[in-house]
C-alpha cells in the first residue's frame, strides 16, 4: 500500500460515507451555540452600539484594544475564563467523535446513529487515558525542547547582527521545537487506529505500535499525509478567495458568506473523515500479517483418506 494509493481510496471513503460527515457537522452545530453567545455577549456588554468593532476590523488599532480593556478589562477576563471549558469540551467531543469515526471506517460497517453512539462511547475511556499521556509527553517534549530554544533565542538577541537574522533563527528554533509535537500526533493517530482495529485494552501498546508503525513506514505516512493536507489547503484557498470576491455589503451578500462558511465547515469534517479512512487504509494494508504455515500437520489424516 503506498501514500498515493491510501490517499486516492481516503478521499473515496470520505465520499461514501456523508451521514457521518453529516453528524460531525450538526455535532459541531450544537458545540458551537455556547461560543456564539459567548460572542454577542462580548459585543453587547464591551461594545455596545460603539464603533469600536468597526474601527478594529480592518486593522490593528491599538487604542482602541487599549480602551477596551482598559475599561471592560473584568468583563473580557469573565468571558475568557468561561471559553476554557468550552474548549476543553470540545476537545472530549472531539475524542468522543473518533471512535465511532475509526470504529465505522476500520470495519467497514454501514452508517448507523445508534451503532456510531455506541462505538464512540466504546472507545472513549482508550482514547482519553491516551489524549492525558500524550499530553504528560507533549509537556515533557516542550520542556526540555524549550531550553536549547531559549538559549538560542538569548543568544540572537544579544548577538544577533540584523533583525532578519533573529527572525529567522527564532523560526529554525521553533520549528525545532514543533516538529517533534508534530510526530507525538500522528504517533497517538496511529496507537488510535491500533486500538481500533485489534480492540486492544492496553494504551501503552497502542503508543508503542503507532511509534513503530510510523517510524517503519515514515516516507509512506508523510506522503499520504502531505497529500491530505494539500487538499484542505486548496479547500482554504478557495474559501478565503470566494469570501473575498463576495464580500459583505449587503444582507444577500452576508447569507452568501454564510451559506459559504456553512460549506466550508463541510468540506473540513469531509477533510477530516478522510484522514481518518486514510490512516486506518494505510495501516490495515501495511500492518504485519499472521504467517501460517501449511504443513503435513494440516494435511487430513491417511486413514481418512
Amino acid at each position: 500500500m503506498t501514500g498515493v494509493a491510501a490517499f486516492r481510496k481516503s478521499l473515496n471513503e470520505a465520499s461514501s460515507n456523508p451521514k457521518l460527515v453529516l453528524t460531525l457537522y450538526f455535532s459541531g452545530l450544537v458545540l458551537a451555540f455556547p461560543v456564539v453567545f459567548m460572542a454577542r455577549s462580548i459585543t453587547g456588554t464591551v461594545f455596545g452600539s460603539s464603533m469600536a468593532v468597526g474601527a478594529l476590523l480592518p486593522g490593528f488599532d491599538y487604542t482602541v484594544v487599549h480602551d477596551v480593556f482598559t475599561h471592560h478589562g473584568e468583563a473580557l477576563r469573565t468571558i475568557i475564563h468561561l471559553c476554557y471549558p468550552v474548549v476543553l469540551l470540545g476537545m472530549f467531543v472531539n475524542l468522543f467523535l473518533a471512535g465511532g469515526t475509526l470504529s465505522l471506517l476500520a470495519h467497514n460497517q454501514s452508517f448507523a446513529l445508534g451503532t456510531f453512539i455506541g462505538s464512540c462511547g466504546a472507545y472513549f475511556g482508550r482514547f482519553l487515558k491516551l489524549w492525558l499521556v500524550l499530553v504528560a509527553i507533549g509537556i515533557v517534549t516542550f520542556v526540555v525542547l524549550s531550553i536549547p530554544f531559549g538559549i538560542v533565542t538569548s543568544a540572537l538577541s544579544e548577538y544577533g547582527e540584523s533583525e532578519q537574522v533573529m527572525i529567522l533563527g527564532t523560526a529554525v528554533a521553533a520549528a525545532f521545537i514543533f516538529s517533534p509535537m508534530v510526530l507525538v500526533l500522528l504517533v497517538a493517530d496511529y496507537a488510535k487506529v491500533f486500538l481500533v482495529v485489534y480492540e486492544a485494552q492496553s494504551v501503552w501498546t497502542a503508543l508503542a505500535r503507532g511509534f513503530s508503525f510510523l517510524f517503519s513506514n515514515f516516507r509512506t505516512v508523510l506522503m499520504l499525509h502531505i497529500l491530505l493536507l494539500s487538499v484542505l489547503a486548496l479547500a482554504i484557498g478557495a474559501y478565503l478567495t470566494l469570501e473575498s470576491m463576495i464580500g459583505m455589503t449587503s444582507s444577500i451578500t452576508i447569507l452568501a458568506v454564510f451559506l459559504l462558511q456553512q460549506m466550508f465547515m463541510l468540506v473540513r469534517l469531509w477533510s477530516r473523515v478522510a484522514f481518518f479512512a486514510g490512516e486506518v487504509i494505510l495501516y490495515s494494508g501495511r500492518r504485519p500479517r499472521p504467517v501460517i504455515f501449511y504443513g503435513w500437520d494440516d494435511s487430513p489424516r491417511a486413514d481418512i483418506v
